[in-house]
């Protein structure tokens, strides 16, 4: 992958540690991911790959996995069903999350009728790439020291040995 990549930091733009502060299964929607691309005073184009920081991998770098990958009773912050319209809208090729489900667990509907539907609605239904548990923590850091929240992101996949046969 090499692309423009675009942080939205919405711990920062919210003025918290993490969203587990706001909601330990905090919803992210479209009007988050608005509002931090506003904050950030960035457009989201067409192509781009957005990185959502939720604060997450914070618990993974102070030693607590179980925190980071279980969250705090089952409940952990992510994108919803109600941000997968605002990745339409914008035409990005990928959107990738500091998080262990990628998106927020309990799932926003009582029955648990969307479960994991942000996966399938943008893996089957959009193409778009996605990625999860990804340390956006020093990459935040820099981009707010900067005041820059776009940049070329290039990415490999991870070497997997016996993935596949010749």
């Amino acid at each position: 992958i090499v692309t423009r990549g675009v942080l939205l930091d919405l711990p920062l733009h919210k003025g918290v540690d993490g969203l587990d502060e706001i909601a330990g299964g905090y919803a992210v929607t479209g009007e988050d991911l608005d509002a931090a691309a506003d904050a950030a005073g960035i457009t989201v184009e067409p192509g781009d790959v957005v990185l959502v920081r939720t604060g997450e991998m914070r618990h993974y770098r102070a030693g607590n996995r179980k925190r980071y990958a279980m969250g705090k009773d089952y409940q952990l912050p992510g994108l919803s069903v109600h941000s997968v319209q605002w990745m339409r809208d914008h035409d990005v090729a990928g959107a990738f999350t500091d998080t262990y489900a990628y998106e927020c667990m309990p799932p926003t509907q009582p029955d648990w009728s969307d479960c994991l539907a942000v996966h399938l609605l943008h893996v089957r239904d959009m193409g778009l790439l996605q990625g999860q548990n990804w340390d956006l923590e020093d990459l935040a850091a820099e981009c707010a020291a900067a005041n820059q929240w776009e940049f070329l992101l290039t990415a490999v996949p991870e070497p997997l040995v016996g993935a596949s046969s010749t």
